[in-house]
């Protein structure tokens, strides 16, 4: 009996790092998305013209319009990418909290038909 609570207590613990880890995965991607669509944002401005400042650290510089376009494209192909990791990370951890969520349950049936 004491080896079943063991058990138990180990996945009631793995669930609870999973959920925290979900939720770690779910604001990173909010993040990347957030960031991604300000570096589309960006892109778009690029297409209006006018002089082009980008951040160096604390201080802006001046910067021709196709190398902003250069830098902005790669953060932004980089971020999409990122979403798409982050997604089939989510993908799995909800997976693994499905299946320790039925196992939680079932033991903890049985241990109330004890």
């Amino acid at each position: 009996m004491a080896e079943v609570g063991k058990e138990f207590e180990k996945e009631v613990a793995e669930f609870q790092v999973l959920q925290r880890q979900l939720q770690t995965i779910m604001m990173q991607k909010q993040q990347a998305k957030v960031e991604g669509d300000e570096a589309k944002g960006a892109l778009d401005l690029l297409k209006k013209g006018g002089e082009v400042y980008m951040a160096r650290g604390p201080i802006l510089v001046k910067t021709s319009k196709a190398e902003a376009e250069k830098e902005l494209g790669e953060k932004t192909k980089f971020l999409e990418t990122r979403v798409s990791i982050l997604d089939k990370q989510e993908e799995k951890a909800k997976g693994r909290l499905n299946e320790l969520k039925k196992v939680l349950e079932e033991a903890s049936e049985k241990a109330g038909a004890n």
